[in-house]
């Protein structure tokens, strides 16, 4: 099963929202791309590990994203890729 992937922005920052899950704080949006709630991502991470998630929330002013509980800033180093996954 392959998920096609592409671009969408680089993050700068990861900070956790209590009860809610992370926040991926993000720039070098790509643009006239959209993401929604749902869509699957795949993290990139310099050293070339890969996180697979899903959106769970966005922040509309921002455009930052909210993944789930299950993960820490930790895993999210800044310079990590954010690519959109579609089947």
């Amino acid at each position: 099963y392959e998920f096609k992937s592409r671009y969408y922005a680089e993050i700068e920052k990861a900070y956790k929202l209590k009860d809610h899950g992370l926040v991926l704080s993000l720039h070098n949006k790509t643009e006239k791309k959209t993401i929604s709630t749902g869509e699957g991502i795949k993290i990139v991470c310099p050293d070339g590990s890969q996180i697979v998630s899903k959106v769970k929330g966005i922040v509309f002013k921002s455009g930052d994203i909210l993944i789930g509980t299950d993960f820490s800033k930790e895993d999210f180093p800044t310079g990590s890729i954010v690519l959109l996954t579609s089947a």
